[in-house]
């Protein structure tokens, strides 16, 4: 047997040792958790039938739609345009950062 293959088996080992170790532990939680199973499914059919309602009411189109919009808007930009952007944003996240500085009046973040 080869040292990679003892290698593997090895590690095979340790993570299904691993692997019981944390079911054993996870045991008692799964147990007060599926006392939670009922509700949280049956509120979660709620807000479900929820929100479709709002849907129809809202005349709100499907979530494809809206994506397909998003995309269209970001396709306006050229690539400069985008260069630009993210060059003004680091920009104003390097002077805020300078401004925080001078507000602690040290290099350092808060404790």
């Amino acid at each position: 047997m080869s040292s990679f293959s003892r290698f593997f088996g090895s590690m095979k080992h340790l993570a299904s040792s691993s692997a019981s170790q944390i079911a054993s532990i996870g045991r008692p939680y799964m147990k007060r958790l599926s006392r939670y199973q009922e509700p949280i499914m049956y509120w979660t059919k709620v807000w479900r039938e929820f929100g479709k309602q709002v849907y129809r009411s809202e005349k709100i189109g499907s979530t494809s739609q809206s994506m397909r919009r998003t995309s269209r808007i970001f396709q306006d930009y050229s690539m400069e345009d985008i260069k630009r952007g993210t060059f003004i944003a680091i920009e104003l996240l390097g002077i805020f950062s300078v401004g925080q500085m001078v507000g602690r009046r040290k290099i350092t973040p808060y404790k």
